[in-house]
């Protein structure tokens, strides 16, 4: 019998591998002097960022990244903040769009080192994803925790990988591009704050503690 993820799973993908510079640069942003809202032009320009409209309130970071916050204006250098760094965005099939959204897809593919696939396989989805997950364990050392997510519009499923690193937690994962409609489905490695606390047992219940937290 065939396998499944030789056949289309996306109507498009773009993506842009992580990188320890681009993993370290994340770790380092709540432990920052806090930025003055005046002065957020000039630090951005000071660490290589450049504003983007890919996602509201965002920039494009030194390492080519999109990387957005949960308060735009005082995230850096704040320990209570969210900070998703997105590596990938896919466009799935059985999402109620239009092709109008490959258009946009394009324009993530078309950001500087991106790389684009029209209609990529399953395996290529989550070949993303594990390669995401290794380059993080590489820098960290092997997670806490995984957890699979059946609430979203991939059609393959990658897990929920979690990590602790002082107070925060770091997810491998995927998150809502906070777009209209939600159509678009990104890759994120997301750094939230995790001061204490337990995880929850359950795999479910770990996988909402961990959406709730960088669904921003």
């Amino acid at each position: 019998m065939m396998e499944s993820n030789i056949g289309p799973a996306l109507k498009s993908m773009a993506w842009l591998p992580l990188t320890p510079p681009a993993i370290q640069e994340l770790l380092s942003l709540p432990c920052m002097e806090p930025i003055p809202k005046d002065r957020m032009d000039e630090v951005a320009e000071q660490l290589g960022w450049k504003s983007s409209d890919l996602v509201d309130c965002a920039e494009r970071t030194r390492s080519g990244h999109v990387l957005w916050a949960s308060n735009y204006f005082a995230s850096i250098g704040d320990p209570k903040s969210t900070f998703v760094l997105t590596f990938a965005n896919t466009y799935p099939e059985d999402a109620d769009g239009s092709d109008d959204w490959v258009d946009l897809m394009q324009d993530w593919g078309e950001q500087p080192d991106w790389l684009f696939a029209t209609a990529p396989t399953t395996a290529q989805c989550e070949a993303v994803f594990a390669e995401a997950v290794t380059v993080v364990t590489a820098e960290l050392g092997p997670p806490l925790r995984t957890a699979r997510d059946s609430g979203h519009c991939l059609p393959t499923d990658p897990p929920y990988t979690i990590w602790r690193w002082n107070n925060h937690g770091l997810v491998v994962g995927h998150a809502p591009d906070n777009g209209p409609y939600g159509y678009l489905t990104m890759g994120v490695l997301a750094l939230h704050p995790w001061p204490d606390g337990e995880l929850p047992e359950e795999e479910h219940d770990l996988a909402r503690w961990i959406r709730d937290r960088i669904e921003l």
